[in-house]
């Protein structure tokens, strides 16, 4: 059972000062992380959320044990979960007891991908289904009724988003729309957690 202080899902980021997992107490936001994590972004949250920040740290098993009450018997959707970031998310999810469903194309590296090697089908209820798809997503989200939807699906190479900018635009652009509306409409849907990529920054690295 889900603690009765975390009414809505936690939200989680990772930057250099590792996760940190946010609760909702109603009137004010717990940052929560493991011990030994220095966190500077503290500020950085309370100018998002608009809310009052505070700060906890608890021992690396407590936090651990948190996640696992936070999603354990949940229903989740990760789209993408083919790929290697959304083969790794639903392992861990399954890890923490998560009911997975997931969506996406199936695996271009053929039987070599992590998605075969680690036998993700086997960790989740896998579809393939392209979320360009308006229809088939509207009536899968309603189906499973996800209380989480992690969406990592995307068509990410650059070099391909030239040759192929119509896949890559109806991919990225409607296809998250199509995330975002089916949701919307989906009264279970509490928590959508939008992965994107580094190349959104105004990255001066190179």
């Amino acid at each position: 059972a889900i603690p009765a202080e975390l009414r809505r899902p936690p939200f989680a980021f990772a930057k250099r000062h590792g996760l940190i997992v946010a609760q909702d107490l109603g009137a004010a936001v717990e940052l929560v992380c493991k011990s030994g994590v220095s966190i500077d972004s503290v500020q950085e949250v309370r100018r998002f959320l608009r809310r009052p920040v505070r700060l906890r740290t608890v021992p690396p098993e407590e936090f651990d044990a948190l996640l696992q009450r936070t999603y354990e018997g949940q229903t989740v959707l990760v789209t993408g979960h083919s790929g290697f970031k959304g083969s790794w998310l639903t392992t861990w999810l399954h890890q923490l007891g998560a009911k997975v469903f997931a969506i996406g194309l199936p695996p271009e590296q053929g039987p070599d991908s992590l998605y075969n090697v680690a036998r993700i089908e086997e960790l989740c209820d896998s579809r393939w289904l392209d979320i360009r798809d308006t229809n088939g997503v509207f009536n899968l989200i309603q189906q499973i009724k996800p209380r989480v939807i992690f969406h990592l699906a995307a068509q990410a190479l650059v070099h391909r988003g030239y040759r192929e900018p119509i896949f890559t635009f109806g991919t990225n652009i409607m296809g998250a729309a199509n995330i975002l509306e089916a949701a919307r409409q989906t009264t279970s849907v509490e928590a959508v957690v939008f992965v994107t990529s580094d190349k959104v920054y105004d990255n001066k690295e190179w």
